[in-house]
């Protein structure tokens, strides 16, 4: 399975030391050069199984940038052009685009779930806490009741 990531939820996953999630839920995870940037902004090291690689559709960057800003606008070209499975992105402008794309997409909540569910992890909540506490990662009162109902939390 590939993922192309934007930068918010992986630089949400390094943030609680929780990277190394994605190589065990997914085969290959991709970032654009724009997105290694931004996250370079933030982080001092990287996890060495994320693959820089650039989209090449200049034409649909261009279009995406109009909308989007330009590492959301590269995830999805690039997602769209590697066939990923999933683009993780939470922004709701760069969801909503990426689904009208016909681009399937998840978010750090989403990634969260499934390694609960596959036993990565042993408690949704606490990682829920985590991001909290560490990054300015907001969930409503409702939602995080939802999803922890839904992994029995």
């Amino acid at each position: 399975m590939i993922v192309v990531s934007d930068t918010s939820p992986l630089s949400a996953l390094l943030a609680i030391e929780q990277a190394e999630l994605l190589l065990k839920l997914f085969d290959r995870v991709l970032v654009p050069p724009k997105v290694e940037e931004e996250l370079l902004q933030h982080h001092d090291k990287l996890p060495e199984f994320l693959e820089v690689v650039s989209a090449t559709n200049q034409q649909a960057l261009k279009e995406l940038r109009m909308e989007i800003d330009a590492a959301e606008a590269e995830a999805i070209v690039l997602a769209k052009e590697q066939n990923a499975d999933f683009l993780l992105i939470d922004e709701r402008l760069g969801t909503s685009v990426a689904l009208r794309q016909g681009q399937p997409t998840m978010g750090m909540v989403g990634v969260l779930i499934r390694a609960k569910d596959c036993g990565h992890i042993p408690s949704l909540r606490e990682q829920l806490d985590l991001l909290e506490e560490k990054t300015s990662f907001y969930l409503s009162f409702a939602f995080r009741k939802r999803v922890l109902k839904k992994v029995d939390e």
